[in-house]
């Protein structure tokens, strides 16, 4: 099993820097150009820690169950079953289910299930 848990130093240092943003916050006006510029820089900054914290959140159970629920969207939930243990060609003929075990399985899959998702097979 895949551990993508980081240490916690790691977690530590993915975390805004709050207090000196709560000490600068307060000199900058609503109508000063730097307020939007900041309110962006901000958004952007938080988006890629949530997306830091997420990736390390997820287990490759959940993204197991993912694409599971993914593949019954795409291709239907009653041909699921059966769906990941036929052998497929745009899988050099190894099967879904075999995929699972990696994250660069998983992502084979999740390929495959864009593919048909756009109409490639």
């Amino acid at each position: 099993m895949e551990k993508d848990l980081r240490s916690k130093e790691e977690r530590a240092k993915l975390r805004p820097k709050r207090k000196s943003l709560e000490r600068a916050l307060p000199s900058i006006r609503p109508d000063d150009p730097l307020s939007a510029s900041l309110t962006a820089g901000a958004t952007l900054l938080m988006a890629n820690y949530m997306k830091e914290r997420s990736a390390s959140l997820v287990t490759p159970e959940y993204q197991e169950v993912s694409l599971i629920r993914r593949a019954g969207d795409v291709i239907g939930s009653e041909r699921v079953a059966v769906w990941f243990q036929t052998t497929l060609p745009a899988l050099n003929g190894r099967r879904p289910l075999e995929l699972l075990d990696t994250q660069e399985g998983r992502q084979e899959v999740a390929d495959v299930l864009r593919g048909i998702e756009h109409g490639d097979f």
